[in-house]
């Protein structure tokens, strides 16, 4: 939880527009600061009532399934779900440096952290969170990973959990790396080069 929580901090205290237009419209800007303040509570360490969520093992399914998902979500004490997967999932064994890594490669899946799992999955807490957004946070349509964040109509990024997501974990990765601008991915990166 840590790691989810060193994540939603620097979302929330660093704060870098050339990375949130990329998930939001910046008019939401403070939305998204919001509601990864509320998650972290008054001593940033994350708010006492993350304590009602209850982390329960999960099944290990097809390769193609979530590696966890938020359960009773509209519930005071939700199930957070976890599979084996989340805890290898994305798979870095082979990366020594990421931040020269991802300078030469661009953005990538292998950003993603058990931390961005955990965030994503708090997001769809509308109990704790639908107070604030006066909406659901779900999985939209064409919303699931960076790509199709990135392109989800912004109209509906600010009620898409992998919008938040990813838009801190490229800020966590931006952050540590000194990319004041985040990351494009390769595709985006070969039509400039």
């Amino acid at each position: 939880m840590d790691n989810a929580y060193e994540l939603m901090y620097v979302a929330a205290s660093v704060p870098n527009d050339a990375i949130i237009k990329k998930y939001f419209n910046l008019e939401d800007k403070q939305l998204v600061i919001d509601l990864f303040n509320h998650l972290l509570g008054p001593d940033n360490m994350g708010s006492p009532t993350m304590t009602n969520v209850v982390i329960v093992a999960g099944p290990d399914g097809p390769k193609e399934s979530a590696p966890a998902e938020l359960d009773k979500f509209w519930e005071q004490q939700p199930n957070l779900i976890l599979t084996e997967d989340v805890w290898i999932y994305p798979d870095r064994d082979g990366i020594e440096n990421p931040c020269q890594d991802w300078d030469d490669e661009g953005m990538t899946l292998d950003m993603y952290l058990l931390g961005s799992i955990l965030l994503h999955e708090y997001m769809h807490w509308d109990w704790f969170l639908g107070g604030i957004h006066h909406g659901e946070i779900k999985d939209q349509d064409n919303g699931y990973g960076w790509e199709n964040a990135r392109s989800l109509d912004k109209s509906l990024a600010k009620y898409n959990a992998d919008s938040y997501g990813w838009y801190a974990t490229e800020l966590f990765w931006a952050s540590h790396c000194g990319r004041e601008q985040g990351y494009e991915g390769q595709e985006l990166r070969s039509k400039w080069l």
